[in-house]
């Protein structure tokens, strides 16, 4: 049913283009014609006569010879054949004007017109004028069709491939916190259950905030809170986390997930085995409608890579960024023997009332 209501729409949105093509033919033939002697009402009625030809050659050029030939690149047949339906509704037109119009206007018989003449190029200039305006309306119509659909091909694929993204973090995310797990059961750790606990908080958000390109900042605040969480549990006092956030973020809204991974990071490299003082600096700025992300740690001065700047997760939120943000965000990264700092910022992040389409 959904199909049939469409067709009828798009059918009936033809139709009125159409109409209001013909509406202009005829407008501006009249006033054309019959500014000189100012007989705009019988250029009219002649031109409402002389219409049906015309309309035979557009309808015949822009539905046969121009799919057929010309958007085939098929130059040579398409001149050819435009050449000989020219002469054909050419002389079609001269049989018009002999057959009806003259008789319809001229019922007395005093006015002499012959079937055949040599005003050929005049005629064919005439017609084929009001061709040409249709061609070039028709190739301009195909060119913004091709284009929705190109818009609408890319929009499916950034979709998707969002989609895959978002799917990436699941086993990526779920084996690093597995993994602590793992370390924390197997030392018999009484802080096992409370890790399950907030295990149990982010599964649940990967699940029903994973959904939508956008969420509340504050969603994101207390997903990177049970991370660190979870973090803090696993090492205890040996590490110093610190977490400012500044700014009201109510009503501001960001992709899900999208920060989590550079803590991740931060986690993975700042506390190696080979690390004395332990340090992570985390810290959300809102200021003027810009979100800033900081996260450094140190790293041990012989590491001189750092985060692995090819790495999955990095690619990943590079990509997310692509597709959700375009030019309205700038990633910094600085990598020193001692410290590691990237720098996020959301340009204009959205708000509820402004947010980004996907």
């Amino acid at each position: 049913m959904k199909n049939q209501s469409a067709i009828k729409i798009l059918f009936s949105k033809r139709i009125s283009r159409h109409i209001v093509f013909w509406f202009l033919y005829l407008l501006v033939s009249t006033l054309i014609y019959g500014q000189p002697e100012k007989n705009f009402l019988q250029q009219f009625k002649w031109h409402l006569f002389y219409m049906p030809v015309v309309m035979g050659a557009v309808y015949f050029t822009i539905y046969y010879l121009l799919p057929e030939f010309l958007l085939k690149k098929k130059y040579i047949q398409f001149i050819i054949y435009l050449a000989l339906s020219s002469l054909f509704f050419s002389f079609l037109q001269r049989a018009n004007v002999y057959f009806i119009v003259i008789p319809f206007f001229n019922q007395s018989g005093d006015f002499y017109y012959p079937l055949f003449s040599f005003d050929v190029l005049f005629r064919i200039i005439k017609i084929y004028s009001v061709v040409t305006i249709a061609i070039a309306a028709k190739l301009v119509y195909i060119w913004y069709l091709n284009q929705q659909i190109r818009e609408e091909l890319e929009r499916e694929k950034l979709k998707s491939e969002l989609k895959a993204l978002k799917n990436q973090i699941h086993p990526h995310f779920l084996f690093n916190t597995l993994n602590n797990l793992y370390v924390l059961t197997k030392k018999k750790s009484d802080m096992a259950p409370g890790l399950l606990l907030k295990l149990s908080d982010i599964l649940r958000y990967m699940i029903y905030e994973l959904k939508s390109d956008f969420v509340p900042v504050e969603n994101e605040l207390k997903l990177l809170e049970n991370y660190m969480a979870l973090e803090r549990i696993r090492y205890g006092e040996d590490a110093e986390i610190i977490f400012h956030v500044e700014g009201s973020f109510s009503g501001f809204r960001i992709a899900p997930m999208l920060l989590l991974p550079f803590v991740e990071n931060a986690f993975k490299h700042g506390f190696g085995s080979k690390i004395d003082d332990r340090k992570i600096d985390i810290r959300l700025l809102f200021i003027e409608e810009n979100l800033n992300f900081i996260v450094k740690n140190n790293k041990d001065h012989v590491d001189n890579k750092g985060i692995n700047p090819g790495g999955e997760g990095l690619k990943n939120v590079k990509k997310r960024l692509d597709i959700l943000y375009k030019n309205n965000y700038s990633l910094k990264i600085s990598n020193t023997d001692e410290e590691y700092e990237i720098e996020l910022r959301l340009i204009n992040a959205p708000v509820e009332d402004k947010m980004y389409n996907s």
